[in-house]
Parts: structure tokens; sequence; C-alpha cells
């Protein structure tokens, strides 16, 4: 049951949760503000592997496209100056703008309504800010202006040349003057605050390591153009909650137009203000938010307005662990649904590590590493199902005729042709951005990992959209793509509309990890069922439900 707006959240649950899911391979951080007071603030894991430096609320996180927000608030507040109007319009600013897109809006760039691109370039590709504007205004629109809800950083790009030009001031030092400092945030930003004695976390994709934003190619004052006003900043938890509770007062007429004037997205229980979404879940009431992440860094940023609680979550291993995100925000409410993570009873036995065999000619070996026993699970397709299979997967004839669908598209995609993936997409979906998103990452894996060889589809389940009302039904189809020299595993998401969610890859993750119970039974937990699985420990082999798994020579 839900609690209701009167009642404490559950701050203890949250962090034993993701304490235990640090063991299954969890790293990142929580901050939970109520009632104007920081009540959670915690980091689990490791933020620096090489080093072996832990997560702490000290830890610095690339907040992603949370940093719109900042963006919006310095449009708001010219806004409440009157140097600005939302009805302004590109061409007013840029007068070189090509005519499809002179008549474009404010408004329409503060909530993704102008058409314009998802993104000028690569964020990590040096582009000046005259660079950056000629691209995005040379690009092709998306569709034409006001007509269609499609995410874009190149209007919060422009929106930042906008502030540098009507403040006088580069953008980061109009930030950090005029609402950071006078809040007392003094580590949020690029390059402003001294991040020489704070540690960064750095990003990760599974086992492959790609630094921190700060070993990363920038200006010296700051990102290339391509990130610049619309991602990148770096903060530690504690400041993006902070910022979260202080936004009201930073202009007084941001609540109306960022909150209260509303644009449908196309996603169930979502609209678009003027710099936020705004959402609504059974278990946590109304919310403004917002999220960032780029597959190696994830943080999302919820505001329950009616419970006056701020919740912060970040990881540095996002593709692996994001699921745990909603999960920890409605366990804040008594409303989580995954089972709590084991733990360990006992250190377990490195002596147990080896090869075993599950069945005629599938063998998988049992790893012991930094005192952990740990399985990559894509050795075979019956370890993953004997490991991961939750109780809920479905075998109805509706769940068999999806696999077959899942199974036909993947291998299109991995073939080079992704007309029968855009074909089912939403029509909210900018087609074209699909098209090439997919087509890069066929190319791109079978580049780095060989041929493809098959797809095999591991099981159905239904779930509700981040913990959504029964009208977000999904059917979620888990997949095992194998190319020449790697595996992969991948989600195809059908919606109840029978439209596809167009989710990208999912990686599953990079290791099953074993908790002891006791020297004769272990555990294994699946992150994105949350169901654990016992393992019986025997002489010479493994118990696994119904299947034994003997040791080999």
């Amino acid at each position: 049951m839900a609690s209701s707006a009167q009642e404490a959240p559950r701050i203890a649950d949250v962090d034993e949760y993701l304490s235990r899911a640090a063991a299954f391979g969890f790293s990142g951080g929580v901050a939970v503000m109520h009632k104007g007071e920081l009540v959670l603030e915690r980091g689990y894991g490791m933020g620096d592997r090489a080093k072996r430096e832990p997560i702490t609320p000290a830890t610095l996180f690339d907040v992603g496209s949370i940093t719109k927000t900042y963006t919006a608030m310095a449009i708001h507040r010219l806004i409440d100056q009157g140097k600005l109007s939302l009805d302004d319009t590109l061409g007013k600013f840029f007068p070189d703008a090509p005519d499809d897109k002179k008549g474009i809006t404010i408004s329409q760039m503060m909530t993704h309504t102008a058409g314009l691109p998802l993104y000028s370039g690569d964020d990590y590709v040096l582009s000046t800010r005259e660079e950056m504007v000629r691209q995005t205004l040379g690009d092709k629109l998306t569709s034409p202006p006001g007509t269609k809800w499609a995410y874009s950083n190149t209007a919060y790009q422009l929106l930042t040349v906008m502030i540098e030009d009507l403040t006088g001031k580069p953008y980061e030092q109009h930030i950090h003057e005029q609402f950071l400092k006078p809040a007392g945030i003094t580590h949020t930003g690029y390059v402003i605050p001294n991040f020489l004695d704070q540690p960064v976390a750095q990003g990760y994709q599974g086992a492959t390591a790609d630094g921190s934003p700060l070993q990363k190619t920038w200006y010296g004052d700051g990102p290339s153009w391509n990130l610049r006003g619309a991602g990148g900043f770096l903060a530690p938890l504690r400041e993006v909650a902070i910022w979260a509770r202080t936004v009201e007062k930073a202009s007084p007429g941001a609540k109306k137009r960022a909150w209260e004037t509303l644009i449908p997205t196309g996603r169930t229980n979502e609209q678009m203000g003027h710099g936020w979404f705004v959402r609504t879940t059974p278990w946590g009431g109304r919310q403004f938010g917002h999220s960032g992440g780029n597959g190696y860094f994830g943080m999302n940023l919820r505001r329950f307005v009616d419970h006056d609680l701020i919740y912060v979550f970040a990881t540095n291993n996002a593709d692996y662990n994001w699921g745990h995100e909603s999960e920890a925000a409605m366990r804040l409410f008594g409303a989580g649904k995954k089972g709590m993570p084991p733990r360990a009873a006992a250190p377990v036995d490195p002596k147990l590590a080896g090869r075993y065999r599950l069945a005629e000619a599938v063998d998988f070996d049992l790893r012991f590493e930094e005192g952990q026993l740990v399985v990559d699970p894509a050795q075979s397709h019956e370890l993953i199902q004997v490991l991961a299979t939750p109780k809920t997967a479905l075998t109805t004839p509706e769940a068999r005729a999806l696999e077959a669908k899942a199974v036909a598209v993947y291998t299109s995609i991995a073939a080079g042709d992704v007309e029968p993936l855009l074909a089912s997409l939403p029509p909210s979906v900018d087609k074209e951005r699909e098209r090439k998103f997919w087509s890069s990452w066929s190319e791109r894996v079978q580049k780095e990992q060989g041929k493809f060889v098959s797809v095999r589809p591991l099981w159905v389940v239904e779930s509700n959209a981040q913990g959504g009302a029964s009208s977000d039904t999904e059917m979620q189809v888990f997949l095992r793509v194998r190319f020449e020299k790697a595996t992969r595993l991948v989600q195809y998401v059908q919606r109840k509309d029978g439209q596809v969610a167009g989710n990208p890859p999912l990686q599953y993750p990079e290791l099953f990890r074993f908790v002891a119970l006791s020297p004769t039974e272990l555990a294994t937990w699946n992150p994105y069922s949350g169901e654990t699985r016992t393992v019986k420990v025997e002489k010479d082999a493994l118990v696994i439900g119904a299947v034994r798994a003997v040791r080999r020579p």
C-alpha cells in the first residue's frame, strides 16, 4: 500500500534496498530531501573501480540533461525581467535563420515542440558556438514547429546562446552568479567550481570504462557547444536536491509556466512544462522532474509536490543500473515491486569456482573475483534461462506471438533493415532519428563483435511502465542476440496499444553475482525481475531448482 501525503518517506527501506543491490553490481547514489531537510544522502558501490574508490556523498556525477532545468530557469528569469517572452521567435535572435525556423517560438523550444533536431553533434566532439548555431539552423526540421513533441538538445543549446546575448555574460557565469551562489550551491557547473579536491565518478557500461567527464576534451571555459546548456553539468547529489528546492524562488513566474502550462508528450501519465516534465503516479502523486544520461551516467530528479519530497538518484553504470531508479523511488512510498536482494550470511567459498556442465555440451565457468563468485550470463542461452527466468514469465499464445515478432524485428535490424521496427513505433517518435540510431547500433556492434549469428527469445513478462497505472501495461520480450565474438541481451517492449516503445538495446547485468546464505546454499538476484534464485551446494555439483550442474575436471 502506498503511503499518504502525511506519512514520512520510508528512507530506511530505500537505503537497505540500494545497499543490498550494491552486492549485485549496483553503483550510484541517492539524496532525499523531505520538507527541506536532507534525510538521506549516501553512495553505493565504486566510483572508480581501478582505484577502488567508493562513491560517497561528496562524489560528483554528470547530471546529464538535468542541466536543461538550469537553462530553463535562466529563461524564466529573463521573462520575469521583461527581456524575453515565450512568444518571441527564433528569427528575432537569429536574423539569418532560414524561413522554416524563423517562426519557432521560445515556448516551443522549451517544450520540445519546435521540430529542431535532437543533436548538433556528439557530446565530446568540439564545436564552437558559431559552428553549433550554423549546424542546427541548417539541419532539416523533424516536424513543422508546434505540431509534435520530440525531445531536442539543440533547442536548449540555442536558448543558451540567447541567455549569453541577453545577459552579456558566459552561460555558466550567469547561472553561477544568479542562481547557484545565492543558494549556497558551490560544486555544480562546468569549470567555475574547483573540482580538483572533489571525487568524480568514472562512467561505465558494464565492464567498459569511459572515464569521467573531466577527462574528455573540453574548451577552457567548458564543454563543446554540442553539449553546453543542454547537458554536462557536474554536481554532488545534495546540490541537485537543493537546486530543486530553490527553483520556485528563482523566478516568480516559473511555477505557472514550468509546471502548469503543459504539453502532452505522447507517453502515458506524462506532460511537458517549460523546462520540466510533469508526471502522475498512483504511489507518489504529482511529480515535477527531469532525467539525464548517456549510457554511462544516469540521473533522475523527482519532486513529489504532494509530499514535499525531493528524490535524486544517480548511477555511473546506467545501462545496467537504471532499473533501480524507479524501484527506489517507489520504495519511498511503500510501493516497491521487486523483492529485496538477499543479504550475505557468510563468505563465499572460493573453492567452488570452476567449470560446470549444465546440460549436454553446455558448460559455464564460475569465477571467484574480489571476494565474490560470478558468472558471465553471455556464456549460454540455457544458463540465462536457468538463473534468471522470472516466475511471472508468460507462456500465452499472445506472448509466443510477440516473441516471434521480436525475433523477426531484431533479425532484420542485424541484417541492416530497420523498417519493421520503425513501422511499429508510436507517432510521437522521430522515425528518422530511430532509423539512424538502430542502423548505427547494428553497424557498430557487428564491427566490434563480429557478424550476426542468431536471435533467440528468453522470456516475456508484463509490467507497468515506470510504476504507472494499469493503463501503462507493457509486454517486454527479453532476447539473446549472438554475434561471432560476443553476445548481447536486448529488450523489445510493446505497449498495450500494440505500438513498440522504441527502447534501446538492454544491457543485462554483465555478471550474475552470488552471495552465500550458508555453507551449502548460494543465492543470486535478478535486478530486472527482483527475484532471488537459490543454488544448493553439493559435492561436485550445484543444484539450481530442478537443474543439476556438475563440476567438470
